[in-house]
């Protein structure tokens, strides 16, 4: 009786240990695919649109509370509505769209909010160079 009732204490004390990991909430783990956009040179009155993962690499649904721009983030970049929950090893888009208004330099940053403890606020850094249009004409002969 005594052996039987150790082997079943023990197995309990199993069973809860395991049970009590497997049925824990899961934690996000948020991940990007790219911590800085460069767009490169876009010609004026074009844009270059260029997406990045946001994944989510925990064993919990992912929740984004926010994207926002950064203060002072140049008027010539634009994202899409993107996906808030991320569900576990999985990854939502974020695309971003670089229009230049002006010849020379923009710059910026896209602030990322998730219920990720460990980083709770991503920062996706943004540039690009505007160039006027190039024409060649070439006289016919």
């Amino acid at each position: 009786m005594r052996l039987w009732l150790a082997v079943m204490l023990s197995l309990l004390v199993c069973t809860a240990g395991c049970t009590r990991y497997s049925l824990e909430k899961g934690e996000p783990e948020i991940e990007l695919s790219e911590t800085s956009i460069d767009f490169g040179s876009v010609e004026r009155g074009f844009y270059r649109t260029i997406s990045i993962a946001v994944y989510n690499q925990g064993n919990g649904t992912l929740t984004v509370s926010d994207y926002v721009f950064q203060a002072g983030t140049s008027e010539a970049f634009y994202f899409e509505d993107p996906q808030y929950e991320v569900t576990p090893n999985t990854f939502a888009e974020l695309t971003v769209r670089y229009t230049p208004t002006h010849e020379g330099g923009d710059a910026g940053a896209i602030i990322i909010r998730s219920d990720d403890v460990d980083e709770p606020e991503l920062i996706v850094f943004l540039q690009g160079l505007g160039v006027i249009p190039h024409c060649e004409i070439i006289p016919s002969l």
